[in-house]
């Protein structure tokens, strides 16, 4: 996502997420992107005043990260269940949060009702452009880890452009 911000002309970085509060309430830091849910749990609601959906679709991306040592360490069976009920997971949160705009429209809801205004969606135009860039690097990075990587990038796009 960072490379695909500064390739559109937004000076982006990376910070830890407990120091965006004060960032953005003492100036340092003018926006920043987050899911509604999180923008909600951080209550940035309470230093910015406007929310729009940046992206052509709801994006809600949930990583869950294991260390090898502690994945190498448990029984056979337990890692692959490990592993089967990560996927299984991670394809909930996209039926949940990418496909069902509803759900999306609800946590938006809680960001007006805190006194948010919620800017109109960005125009077709620059959507389509964030995709095209998104897309291409998204697919520039898979390639170099594989041709399984690039399987599950082309799966993405595909979901993302129905």
């Amino acid at each position: 996502m960072l490379e695909s911000l500064n390739e559109l002309g937004v000076p982006a970085q990376i910070m830890p997420q407990a120091d965006t509060y004060l960032a953005i309430k003492t100036g340092v830091l003018d926006a920043s992107m987050h899911s509604a849910d999180g923008i909600a749990a951080l209550t940035l609601n309470e230093v910015a005043d406007y929310v729009v959906r940046a992206w052509p679709y709801p994006g809600y991306l949930m990583y869950v990260i294991v260390s090898n040592q502690a994945l190498d360490a448990l029984p056979a069976d337990l890692r692959d269940t490990v592993i089967r009920t990560s996927v299984q997971w991670s394809r909930s949160m996209y039926d949940t949060y990418i496909l069902d705009e509803s759900v999306d429209a609800e946590k938006v809801a809680i960001l007006e009702e805190r006194g948010m205004t919620v800017l109109p969606d960005f125009p077709p135009e620059e959507v389509a452009k964030i995709h095209e860039v998104a897309s291409r690097l998204w697919l520039e990075m898979a390639q170099e880890l594989g041709d399984e990587a690039v399987g599950y990038v082309d799966e993405l796009v595909s979901a993302l452009t129905r």
